[in-house]
């Protein structure tokens, strides 16, 4: 919020770009655990043993690709998982 309050005006109302962030930031937040989650479960039902791979470099690198890898649209949401794993690197 500093840095973005230096690019706005010295008196502009600065509630609602707090109220928009919060609510971007809780949105990007449910999305990445529906993804997670959902890849995970996915894995589970299969009975994959790379549902066990839940560290970080595990479900990033292991459980993540195989999910994407036996799902038949799984590529698309693995590059959204990629995308969101980007967004929070660089927040």
């Amino acid at each position: 919020m500093y840095s973005y309050g230096s690019y706005n005006h010295i008196k502009k109302p600065v509630i609602l770009d707090s109220f928009i962030i919060c609510i971007t930031d809780f949105i990007f937040s449910i999305m990445t655990g529906f993804i997670t989650w959902g890849a995970i479960g996915f894995l589970q039902v299969k009975g994959n043993d790379a549902a066990s791979q839940t560290s970080s470099v595990g479900l990033s690198f292991i459980a993540m690709p195989v999910a994407a890898t036996l799902d038949k649209n799984g590529i698309s949401w693995y590059i959204l998982f990629l995308v969101y794993l980007f967004l929070t690197g660089i927040t």
